[in-house]
């Protein structure tokens, strides 16, 4: 992308012309990232987050903890049996 400028001048009755021409690179023409602001937060990196641990490990851990309930009846009821008996 090209710009450019031009200044003309009168001087003692001549007359002189500047132009300047300024180039400037792709990486240039983008403004640089603004950094977040207080309490604001990057959306991919809570998604993430909010997966792994509302999705996968609540889900590992209630998994289990189901099994682990079935075997702690299965074991209070065979106490149970002995102490009717």
């Amino acid at each position: 992308m090209e710009s450019g400028g031009g200044v003309n001048a009168s001087v003692g009755g001549g007359s002189a012309e500047l132009t300047v021409t300024v180039e400037m690179s792709p990486e240039q023409e983008q403004p640089p990232p603004r950094p977040p602001e207080c309490g604001e937060f990057y959306f991919d990196e809570v998604s993430a987050v909010r997966f792994w641990f509302d999705g996968v490990f609540v889900s590992v851990i209630a998994f289990i903890g189901f099994w682990a309930n079935l075997v702690a009846l299965l074991v209070l009821s065979r106490n149970a049996r002995n102490l009717n008996a």
